[in-house]
C-alpha cells in the first residue's frame, strides 16, 4: 500500500496538535509558543514584483521549515497507541473505507517507478527508454552537422543525465557505453 504524505504538513490543525502535546505532557508555554508559530500567519504570492491581497492562515505547517516534519511526526505519532489490533487488520479497516483507494500496477514518485512486485524492472525499462529516445536526439543532431564541442554539451547535459544517473551517484565516469544495443562514442 502507497501513502502519498505530499501534502501532509497542510493538515496539521493546531488545535488538535495542542491538545495532544499538552496530553504528552509537554510544557504550557513551549505549547502555546507552536500554536502561536501556527496560527494567523500571513501568506501572498508575489509575481514579477506584484503581490497578492495577504491572507491570514491557521493550518498546516510553514512550507520548507525544519519544524513542519517534526511537527507532523508529533501530530500522527498516536495513530497506533490504544490499539490491540495488527498493522494488517488497520490495513483492512482502511480498505474497507472505500474512499478514494486506487489499485494501480505502477506508479511514479519523486521520479521513481514503483510497481506491485516491489522490484526495479518499470523503473529500469523507464530509464532505458527515456535514453534511447534522448540518443536518437542525439544521433539527429549529428546527421544535421552537429560536431565537436556543441554535440559533446548535449550529450553532457541531455543524454548522459539520463543514462548514467546511477553511476554518477557512485562517482564512477565512463566515456562510451552500450545502451539498447548500440555504442555510444567520441
Amino acid at each position: 500500500m502507497f501513502f502519498d504524505f505530499s501534502s501532509a504538513f497542510n493538515t496539521i490543525q493546531p488545535r488538535l496538535l495542542g491538545d495532544k502535546l499538552q496530553l504528552a505532557g509537554v510544557d504550557h508555554h513551549l505549547t502555546t509558543w507552536i500554536l502561536d508559530y501556527l496560527t494567523h500567519r500571513p501568506q501572498f504570492v508575489r509575481v514579477q514584483g506584484f503581490e497578492s491581497d495577504r491572507l491570514l492562515c491557521s493550518t498546516g505547517a510553514p512550507q520548507g521549515t525544519v519544524l513542519a516534519p517534526f511537527l507532523f511526526t508529533l501530530y500522527t505519532a498516536d495513530f497506533f497507541m490504544g490499539t490491540t489490533e495488527s498493522t494488517e487488520d488497520l490495513f483492512k479497516d482502511f480498505a474497507d473505507w472505500k474512499t478514494d483507494i486506487d489499485t494501480v500496477k505502477s506508479y511514479k514518485y519523486l521520479g521513481v517507478h514503483l510497481n506491485d512486485s516491489l522490484d526495479w524492472s518499470d523503473n529500469t525499462n523507464a530509464l532505458v527508454k527515456k535514453g534511447n529516445s534522448r540518443l536518437f536526439l542525439l544521433r539527429r543532431l549529428r546527421s544535421f552537422g552537429v560536431q565537436g564541442p556543441l554535440l559533446r554539451t548535449f550529450y553532457d547535459s541531455v543524454v548522459a543525465s539520463a543514462i548514467f544517473l546511477w553511476d554518477s551517484l557512485l562517482g564512477q565516469q565512463h566515456h562510451g557505453q552500450r545502451i539498447g544495443g548500440e555504442w555510444t562514442d567520441w
